[in-house]
C-alpha cells in the first residue's frame, strides 16, 4: 500500500524487488503494536509473518549495502520503520482487495493461490544474482515471496474489472479565504480562469492554467472529491469554493463521464503537469488508498502507535496532490 505509488505492480522479481526502497518515510514504535492494530481491526497477522516478511524487506532495501545494522543508527531504524509500515499495508490491501474481488469474481479468487504457486516458481527459477544471498539466508523463499505476487495477481484482476468517474475540471487555489473571495468575484465579472490561475494559483494545476481534463476521483483532496463526484447533475457555470488542505480552492466541473473502464483511460499524461502520475496509475492508486482508509480508520491512524501522540503517516493517503 504506499503509495508508494506508486502502486504499478506488473514487475518482473529484481524490479518488485527493488520497488519496496520507495515506501513513505515513517516514525514507527515496535512490530508487536502494529500487529495487534491490525489483528484488532480483522486482519490475521501473526508475529512471525510480520517479523518474516519485515526482514524480507529490510534485507531487500540493504541488499547493495549489507553492513549496516538496522537498529545501530537513524538511517537503519528509519528503513526499518518503511519496512513495518510496507509489511501492514501489503497484508491488509491484499485482504480488502481479496473481499471486493470475491464479490465480483469468486471462482477467480478460488484459483489465486494456484496461480500464485505458478508465478513463484517461474520466478524463483532465474533469481537474479544480486538476491541469491537472501535465498541462501533463508529470506527470500517462495512463502515470504507470495504476498508480493499475490498483491501483483489482485492488482491486475482489479484492472480488468475497475470501472470508476472521471470528470473535467478547473482549479484555483490560494492560502486564504479572502483571496479566494476576490479571485471569485473576478470570475463571475467574466476574468479569464487560466490567466488568473496561472497568476495566483497554488495546486499543481497553476502551471496549466487550472486546467485538469480528466480527474478520478481519490486524488484530490476528500473535500473537492465531493463537489466534483457527488452530486447527480452538475451545472458547468457554476463555481463552487471549497475549503481543504490544498488551500482554498475555486472549483468548476466543466463536465463528467460516469463508469469509464479502467483500461480505457490514458497511462501516460499526468493528471496534472507536476504529478507525474497517469490518469491510470492515478485511478488504481486512488481506489485502493480509498478502500483501505475507508475501511481500516483505525489502523489508518495509528498503526505506528506513535509514543508522542502525533498522528501516524497514513498507510492509505487518500489525497495525492
Amino acid at each position: 500500500m504506499a503509495m508508494q505509488s506508486q502502486r504499478t505492480r506488473r514487475w518482473s522479481l529484481p524490479a518488485l524487488l527493488l520497488a519496496l526502497l520507495g515506501t513513505v518515510l515513517a516514525a514507527c514504535s515496535g512490530p508487536s503494536d502494529v500487529v495487534n492494530a491490525a489483528v484488532a481491526n480483522g486482519q490475521p497477522i501473526t508475529m512471525a509473518q510480520y517479523q518474516t516478511e519485515t526482514r524480507l524487506i529490510d534485507a531487500v532495501n540493504h541488499v547493495s549495502d549489507p553492513t549496516i545494522p538496522t537498529w545501530q543508527n537513524i538511517t537503519g531504524r528509519v528503513s526499518l520503520a518503511q519496512a513495518q509500515q510496507r509489511v501492514l499495508s501489503l497484508y491488509i490491501t491484499n485482504m480488502l482487495l481479496r473481499a471486493y474481488l470475491n464479490k465480483l469474481n469468486p471462482t477467480w479468487v478460488k484459483t489465486l493461490k494456484q496461480q500464485e504457486d505458478t508465478k513463484l516458481a517461474q520466478l524463483f527459477s532465474q533469481v537474479p544474482p544480486q538476491y541469491k544471498p537472501l535465498v541462501d539466508q533463508g529470506i527470500l523463499t517462495q512463502e515470504t515471496y507470495r504476498p508480493f505476487i499475490e498483491e501483483q495477481l489482485l492488482d491486475t484482476q482489479l484492472e480488468q474489472n475497475l470501472k470508476i468517474d472521471t470528470a473535467h475540471i478547473r482549479l484555483l487555489t490560494v492560502k486564504t479565504k479572502a483571496q479566494a473571495d476576490a479571485l471569485l468575484t473576478q470570475l463571475k465579472g467574466g476574468a479569464n480562469w487560466a490567466t488568473l490561475a496561472s497568476k495566483n494559483s497554488i495546486d499543481g494545476a497553476q502551471s496549466s492554467g487550472g486546467e485538469i481534463a480528466t480527474l478520478v476521483p481519490h486524488f484530490l483532496p476528500p473535500q473537492i472529491d465531493q463537489v466534483v463526484f457527488t452530486p447527480a447533475t452538475i451545472d458547468p457555470n457554476a463555481i463552487q469554493e471549497v475549503h481543504s488542505a490544498l488551500g482554498w480552492s475555486l472549483v468548476q466541473v466543466v463536465s463528467r463521464t460516469p463508469n469509464v473502464a479502467w483500461s480505457t483511460l490514458d497511462n501516460t499524461v499526468p493528471v496534472i503537469p507536476t504529478s507525474q502520475v497517469g490518469v491510470q496509475s492515478a485511478a488504481l492508486i486512488g481506489f485502493i488508498d480509498n478502500l483501505g482508509s475507508q475501511a481500516h480508520v483505525a489502523v489508518n491512524t495509528n498503526w505506528c502507535n506513535n509514543p508522542s501522540g502525533a498522528q501516524c503517516p497514513p498507510l492509505f493517503p487518500n489525497a495525492q496532490v
